[in-house]
Order: C-alpha cells, then sequence, then structure tokens
C-alpha cells in the first residue's frame, strides 16, 4: 500500500480544522503508547498492515473530532477511523495552519483596532 502525497486542498483542509480545533492528530497524544488506545485502529490492524504504514514513512495520524467515539483515554478521544500523512504532508499541514493562525490573529487584531 503506497502513500499518496496529499493534495494542496487536503493539506488546506486538515490545516483548517487545525486552527479550528475540529482535527485531532497523533502529535496531540502525549505518550505515545497511548496512540493505539486513541487511534484503535492501529491496534486492529495486521502486523502487515502496520509494517506498511511504517515503510511508506507514516509520520502522523489524524481524524476530524466529530467522528470521536462516546468513550475516551486519558480524555483523550477515540477513533475508529483515520487518516494518515507521512513527515512531507505533515510538515505542510503545520506550515499551513501557522500561516492561517497568523493571518486569522492579524484579522482580530485589525478588528480590535478599528482598521
Amino acid at each position: 500500500m503506497a502513500y499518496e502525497r496529499m493534495s494542496d486542498d487536503e493539506v488546506a483542509k486538515v490545516a483548517i480544522g487545525l486552527v479550528n480545533g475540529a482535527i485531532f492528530t497523533s502529535d496531540m497524544v502525549p505518550v505515545q503508547s497511548d496512540i493505539q488506545h486513541v487511534f484503535m485502529f492501529l491496534a486492529l490492524m495486521g502486523e502487515e498492515h502496520f509494517a506498511a504504514l511504517k515503510e511508506d514513512g507514516i509520520a502522523m495520524v489524524y481524524e476530524e473530532l466529530s467522528k470521536a467515539g462516546s468513550m475516551s483515554v486519558n480524555g483523550m478521544p477515540c477513533f475508529l477511523s483515520m487518516h494518515v500523512t507521512n513527515e512531507e504532508d505533515r510538515t505542510r499541514i503545520y506550515t499551513a495552519a501557522r500561516a492561517i493562525k497568523a493571518a486569522q490573529d492579524a484579522a482580530l487584531a485589525a478588528l480590535r483596532s478599528g482598521s
């Protein structure tokens, strides 16, 4: 299973979701061993699928918070679905999220100053 690079639109959607608090990522899980409890699909997948993720260089797992189940682990949501990114796309997502946040902050500052 080969990883397909995310389109610019997909990167933008995830970045906007991160800024707006609508996306939860494996980077938000403070204890690495808890990732498989948050993204339960990782615990349920077979060894060959897990090895394929590693081989594809998967660097981050994420999902929309609206898709979280009713359970939680240590105050974190639990998901039965997930999306994955490699390091390159992860970097693109966080770069876009920082730019979006900066633009939002600048717009709010301009509103508050009456500009």
